[in-house]
């Protein structure tokens, strides 16, 4: 049975319209889509079995697609992917999926070479969290590797594609000349045709550290069979240049599965890894609740599996996040030396000054409307707006590139001013970036710039602090009830979640509202601030302010800094 041939021509279970291919491969073609009902992005596997199969071997290929959906949907990780549906469409299953921004580790890989050790760190204990939640609900993964592996922003990963798990209880099913993983990142007893075991995870996701800092699976040759031959019969190569990591390799790459650590002593070693490589070390991740009865057979009519919270067009706040940034390692780091110490403060303190300077000039110009400043700052003026902004779509804009040359408001300026007076001045030890979507923003000096789909990141290198830059040219009337809509499905998704405000905020003359909170990420409580800004009909954004909350009374200037130089697209 073909394909589907092009975006657009097919509205799965009337739902489900397909946009483009993200990617091909296997036994599948993952599709970018949106789900008509809630008016979200999603990612949907189309199972598309290879056209030589006979008939028989075709039902064994539906059967695990199904299992598929059925396995996924009893994980609850942040490192592993979400499923959310599965459905029936011309005699074969449509696998429906979180859809994740993010580049693979084997993109990564092939693109810019092999990962830093601490990355490599970062990722190997973000996929072991999957694995170790996926085992405690029966689930075997079965095909660990970098192209299953998605790096995030934070510098985690979710592992994705368990297109062919196996559940503890389900009868075992194979398909004739077909080989179920990818050669060279399968166990040595798999590929000798024995049964799959949790230790087995546990190689494949050897095999991908070594990768991950090595650029190339350790038993990778030419074809198949030679493939196969080297994970059987020769002995894992030494991690090249050694290293923090080359102990944990070595130990997950032992031929004998019993000898293999548990996920429990790889997660020790890595940690081990983690301070040697001087990584901070993640917060323990609790172990999932005992596995819920295996979900029922899925019918042609679309049935909700683990269905979450609806998510409104716009971007959601806490997308930089899905994976839990790591915390501190308990051996205290040498401070900085006092010269250090000396630029740092120096630092803050012309932050500090600049928003203080800009604010005063704001002040003096409107004393009857004041924005909250700094984190113990008096209430803003309760001004809901009926037409408040949405915050920016997950959907690519399309917005083209060049400079921003339309003169923008002041912070904090009234309501009723005309939006986009002018821009606030760049403060000392800044820059004004414009960026090719068209905005212009003030950043400070050595920060440096990422991006993501419609989202661009500026980052402060090693404080964990960022800001998010995300718009859309299809804005919602209401910021406020869009933020409280996202609310729910945020707070599910990130540990410890406490909501100080949402509220509709004075911002130039636009319609504004900030989304205030802070939740537990690794160890350690961040503190957010997300204010989406309708600067028109046909475009909005939102400045996502993150920054660990133990540092937030300094960071909060900082913001003010940001709002008040920000101009958007003209």
């Amino acid at each position: 049975m073909p394909s589907v041939s092009a975006p657009g021509d097919r509205l799965l279970a009337g739902r489900y319209r397909l946009t483009r291919v993200l990617g091909r491969g296997g036994m599948g073609t993952v599709w970018e889509a949106r789900d008509e009902v809630l008016g979200r992005e999603v990612a949907v596997k189309e199972v598309v079995p290879p056209p030589e199969l006979p008939p028989q071997e075709r039902r064994v290929v539906r059967e695990r697609s199904l299992r598929e959906a059925r396995a996924a949907a009893r994980i609850s990780h942040p490192s592993a992917v979400t499923v959310y549906d599965v459905v029936e469409d011309d005699g074969r299953p449509w696998i429906v999926m979180q859809r994740l921004h993010a580049r693979s580790l084997a993109d990564v890989l092939r693109d810019e070479g092999p990962l830093s050790t601490p990355d490599a760190v970062r990722v190997g204990l973000s996929v072991l969290d999957a694995l170790g939640a996926a085992h405690a609900a029966r689930v075997l993964h079965r095909d660990v590797k970098p192209a299953n592996v998605m790096l995030t922003e934070d510098g985690g990963a979710v592992l994705t594609d368990f297109g062919i798990a196996t559940v503890d209880g389900d009868p075992t099913l194979t398909a004739t000349g077909l080989i179920v993983g990818s050669p060279a990142y399968l166990a040595p007893e798999r590929a000798r045709g024995e049964a799959p075991t949790t230790a087995s995870d546990l190689w494949s996701l050897g095999a991908t550290l070594y990768a991950a800092v090595a650029g190339r699976s350790p038993f990778q040759r030419e074809g198949q069979l030679p493939t196969l031959t080297a994970v059987v019969t020769e002995p894992p190569p030494e991690l090249p240049g050694g290293g923090p990591l080359a102990p944990v390799v070595r130990a997950l790459l032992d031929k004998d599965p019993l000898r293999r650590p548990s996920v429990a002593q790889a997660r020790a070693l890595l940690l081990a890894a983690a301070r040697e490589a001087e990584v901070p070390e993640p917060e323990p991740v609790a172990p999932p609740p005992a596995a819920p009865p295996p979900a029922p057979t899925v019918v042609a009519a679309p049935v909700p599996v683990a269905e979450p919270a609806p998510v409104a067009e716009s971007a959601p706040v806490a997308e930089p996040a899905p994976v839990a940034q790591p915390a501190p390692a308990p051996a205290p780091a040498p401070g900085p030396s006092p010269r250090r110490r000396r630029v740092l403060s120096l630092v803050v303190l012309l932050a500090v000054l600049a928003a203080v300077v800009v604010t005063s000039l704001l002040l003096a110009r409107d004393p009857g409307d004041r924005d909250r400043r700094g984190a113990a700052g008096p209430t803003p003026p309760a001004a809901p707006s009926a037409t408040s902004s949405t915050a920016p779509s997950g959907t690519p804009s399309g917005t083209g590139a060049g400079r921003a040359t339309t003169p923008a408001g002041t912070a904090g300026s009234s309501p009723g001013a005309s939006p986009g007076g002018t821009a606030g001045a760049v403060p000392a030890g800044f820059r004004r970036h414009d960026d090719p979507t068209g905005f212009s923003i003030a950043v400070p000096e050595g920060w440096t710039r990422s991006t993501q789909s419609t989202r661009t990141y500026f980052r402060e290198p090693g404080t964990g602090r960022y800001l998010q830059v995300d718009q859309t040219t299809h804005p919602k009337p209401d910021a406020v009830a869009d933020w409280q809509r996202q609310e729910t499905a945020v707070a599910r998704r990130l540990p410890g979640y406490r909501r100080i405000r949402i509220e509709a905020v004075p911002y130039r003359g636009w319609d504004a509202a900030d989304w205030e909170f802070t939740w537990r990420s690794g160890g350690r409580r961040v503190h957010v601030l997300s204010r989406n800004v309708r600067v028109s009909d046909e475009r909005a954004y939102a400045l996502y302010w993150s920054v660990p909350h133990d540092r937030w009374t300094e960071s909060r200037p900082l913001f003010d800094v940001f709002a008040a130089t920000f101009r958007p697209a003209p």
